[in-house]
């Protein structure tokens, strides 16, 4: 069986490839993509890729149950990764808590904290007003400008931005001996510690990936449907015939949150 693959062939450049699928072994199951998604930066958001067909392990294929839809599906990744990092601080739900970078990481950490750990107060920090507004619909209380920090301070933070001015911004707010989980992969800035890590003896910890994808996803399966402004991460759709223009317009354009990828049915 032929598979089609999208690979990166040269900087800033990407095209299908073909190459031929084996037999599965006794413990594979044959996979055919029915819809895929893209987190703009540096990797693609798929256990296997861009790819029309594949071999997994069983024991990493997650069943999806019946009425979830394929977005919200795709978003169980990401939001398992988002988990693991809240999941380090664990705070209680009289606890107050900054998130900076309402990106999907930054959405999805206050989907968790909201209906996870059930906090009350969860202020988060974005300067796009549309995501800020989807924060609030995921459950913040109330929005903080980055350029005008609030007197507040917070027991536990987030930085979901990879900025530094975000990063000590958090650093700021934190009250002595506050925790801070870093979920930002890093890619855009050096994060550097200010005085008032020092200061307050702040703990600062890092995550990446997903705690249990298995366990997670029981959990996110029964709550995401009844929350619909999951899917409003994606503001767009392609089909997979158009995904290297899609991934062209990307480099010159303004990068949505999240694409939608389509791939055809096959009978």
């Amino acid at each position: 069986m032929d598979q089609h693959r999208l690979q990166v062939t040269s900087a800033c450049s990407v095209a299908w490839t073909t190459h031929i699928l084996p037999p599965p072994q006794a413990n594979e199951l044959l996979v055919r993509t029915i819809a895929g998604a893209i987190s703009i930066g540096d990797r693609l958001l798929a256990f296997y890729g861009h790819r029309d067909v594949a071999l997994v392990e069983a024991s990493k294929a997650i069943p999806v149950p019946d009425g979830i839809s394929a977005k919200l599906a795709l978003l169980k990744i990401l939001s398992c990764d988002a988990a693991k990092g809240v999941r380090k601080l664990a705070p209680l739900p009289t606890d107050s808590v900054l998130v900076t970078g309402m990106g999907v990481m930054g959405l999805l950490t206050v989907f968790y904290l909201r209906y996870y750990y059930q906090v009350k107060r969860i202020i988060v920090s974005e300067p796009d007003p549309v995501r800020a507004a989807l924060a609030l619909r995921l459950g913040a209380t109330a929005l903080v400008q980055p350029d005008d920090p609030s007197s507040d301070t917070f027991t536990h933070a987030f930085e979901c931005s990879a900025r530094q001015d975000a990063f000590a911004l958090l650093q700021e707010a934190l009250v002595p001996h506050g925790q801070l989980c870093i979920l930002s992969d890093g890619n855009h800035e050096t994060l550097s510690l200010t005085p008032a890590f020092y200061e307050k003896e702040l703990r600062i910890v890092g995550s990446s990936d997903g705690w249990d994808y298995r366990t997670h996803a029981a959990w996110f399966f029964e709550t995401a449907p009844h929350v619909p402004q999951l899917e409003q991460l994606y503001e767009q759709t392609v089909a997979s015939r158009d995904l290297v223009e899609c991934f062209e317009r990307l480099l010159t354009d303004a990068h949505p949150l999240k694409v939608f990828v389509t791939y055809p049915l096959v009978d």
